[in-house]
């Protein structure tokens, strides 16, 4: 074979990957949605929060799905932490706080 003919490589059919949750991908919530969900957990009268009472607390219905998009997208942004116990507001943009971290130590 010479540097002109091409060698033709056979190679399984590679599948295109899944989103994680199929159900959940078709329901994108609105601006508005994130908004009125990230108002009622910041100004909530707990600290921690779960998801049925951030439910029970948003002024109006909002779907299961497009609801966690709107609490996973405001995670992955870091305006909120979810745990094991719920849902915490983390996002200060203070830049005294930011500065402080930034110097603080470790005793």
């Amino acid at each position: 074979m010479n540097m002109y003919q091409s060698q033709v490589v056979k190679s399984k059919p590679v599948k295109p990957k899944e989103p994680a949750t199929p159900s959940v991908s078709g329901y994108s919530p609105t601006l508005d949605t994130v908004r009125m969900v990230a108002d009622t957990i910041r100004n909530g009268p707990n600290s921690v929060m779960t998801v049925a009472e951030l439910k029970r607390a948003l002024p109006r219905q909002v779907n299961h799905y497009a609801l966690q998009n709107a609490l996973d997208f405001m995670d992955e942004i870091g305006w909120i932490d979810r745990g094991s116990k719920g849902i915490v507001w983390i996002y200060n943009p203070n830049p005294n706080i930011a500065r402080a971290i930034a110097l603080g130590y470790e005793h």
